[in-house]
Order: structure tokens, then sequence, then C-alpha cells
């Protein structure tokens, strides 16, 4: 096989999680990389479609380095949800066409203040709520800036612009669903994927990783955030990195609420959207899980 129909086989070999932020990419991830028919990359993330388009497609395609025949790969990507300028669907649809693309949905109050608390656990410089909610506040990640700027409207635009340009290959999950049925879930992925069942009560764990009601580890929250650091994971075993990953997320799990302050913020930021919250009722009317 030629070196460019090699990589156009690898590149549909790869299915996406398209977001939202804090809407439980994080308990997919270690979920789907459990499945024997399912790769993951070291980092949860590769930022490639939000950050790094600018690099090559090898080094995409790097991170899912021993991809068998029969086995997908599976990216993720959500930044693209914080700023509407960013043009990540518009590149990953570039890059494959035909790609299958899961969008897990979170109501926008749910959204933003989760948001903000888990950027509190490695930024001590966030400003206050009200500000951040203006868009006074710039992310960085992975050496770039991203102004965080969500206004009413926003969300719902990003659905439907995943709704255009995936059609059929875009599965859409109410992240309710994941307080009550995980499980139905990731069989509901497994289907979409065409891959063969292994999830079950017994392998699907229920608790809340990378809640942002979880243990603080600040100082290695950052560490684990620098390009340093980054860079010399992806040296390392990719299985070793991901597992090491997985104990961490389990050792920040909290059931306690003394960190969720903000949930008193819920009732404040509801208004705000009404655009979304309305789109989203709506989108949800009939069931939980939709095929567009």
């Amino acid at each position: 096989m030629a070196r460019s129909e090699s990589s156009i086989a690898e590149r549909r070999q790869i299915a996406y999680l398209i977001g939202m932020p804090r809407a439980g990419t994080t308990s997919l991830y270690h979920h789907l990389g459990t499945h024997p028919q399912l790769v993951v990359p070291f980092r949860r993330k590769t930022n490639y479609f939000d950050l790094h388009f600018a690099k090559s497609s090898s080094w995409f395609l790097s991170h899912f380095k021993g991809l068998r025949e029969g086995q997908i790969g599976v990216d993720t990507l959500t930044l693209y949800f914080l700023n509407r300028s960013m043009p990540s669907l518009e590149r990953l649809q570039r890059f494959n066409s035909d790609a299958k693309a899961i969008l897990v949905v979170r109501k926008p109050a749910q959204f933003m203040r989760s948001m903000y608390a888990q950027i509190a656990t490695f930024d001590s410089k966030l400003p206050p709520f009200e500000d951040f909610l203006a868009g006074s506040y710039v992310l960085e990640e992975d050496g770039h800036c991203i102004p965080v700027s969500v206004q009413d409207g926003d969300i719902a635009a990003r659905i439907e612009e995943a709704r255009v340009r995936f059609h059929d290959r875009l599965l859409i999950i109410n992240f309710e669903l994941f307080e009550f049925d995980l499980l139905n879930v990731l069989r509901e992925i497994e289907a979409f994927l065409g891959i063969t069942s292994h999830f079950s009560a017994a392998n699907v764990r229920s608790e809340k990783i990378n809640s942002h009601v979880r243990r603080n580890f600040i100082s290695l929250q950052r560490m684990l955030r620098s390009t340093i650091v980054i860079a010399t994971l992806r040296t390392l075993p990719r299985q070793f990195v991901v597992f090491g990953r997985s104990v961490f997320d389990r050792l920040s799990i909290s059931r306690t609420p003394g960190r969720a302050r903000t949930d008193d913020l819920l009732g404040a930021i509801s208004p705000r959207f009404p655009t979304d919250d309305a789109y989203i009722s709506r989108l949800f009317e009939r069931e939980n899980i939709v095929r567009t």
C-alpha cells in the first residue's frame, strides 16, 4: 500500500469525542480505553484540531501508533467550545470527511460552573466568576492562549455545526445519562462504532472522574500541564502513561461537596443562556441519545 493510501486508511480508523468540555469526556476516555477494539492516545486530548493543526498529520497519527486492523482510535477535542472562532470541526472534516463523532451535551449553566471550578484547580490567577462569564479569562493550553468567551447561542451553534458536518455519523448524548445510566451510554457508543460488546455492570465504574469537586492536587495539576512534561510523556510507552493518568484521576475522586460552593451560582447563570437552554431541552425532548 502506498504511503498516501496508508495515511488515508489510518485517518479513517479514528473516531472523535467532540465535547463538550466538562461533560464526561474523561470518564469516556478511561472506559473506552479498556475496550480491546479501541485505542486512546497517551493524553486524553491531542488538541490537534484545536491548537496543533499546523503540525503534520503524521504528528497526529503518531498518537495512535500500533493501531491494528479492526481497531479504532479515539481522540477528544473540546477546546473549540470555549471560543467560537476556533475552526476545529471544519479542520476535522477536511482531515476525514467520513469521520464518526460523539458529542455529549451539558446544560450551559452546569458547564460554565464546572469549567470555572476545574480551571481553579490549576490557575491561582483565575478572575472572579462574573469576570470569567464576561469573557475576561484567557486559558493557557499547550503553549497557546485561548480567550474563553461563551455567549448565549454559542452552544446551540456548535451543536448545529456538528449536525451539519457529520449528519448520520454523529451520536449526541445527554450528559444527564452519566448520572444514572453510564452503562447504556457505553453500549450505545459500541453500537454506533460497530464494535463488539465489551461493557457490563462488572467493568463500568460509576464514580465521578475529573469532577469539579475532586481532591485538588494543584501543584501536580500545574506540572502535568507543562509542555516539557507533556513532551517527556510522549517518549514513554503509551499504556504506561494512560495507566498513570487513570491512577491520578482515581486518587482525585471525591464524594464530599465541600468545594462545590459554585453550586450556588447555577441559578444566577441560567438566565444568561436562554437560547441554549431552550435548544438543549428541545434536543432531548423525546430521547436522551440522538442519532442525526
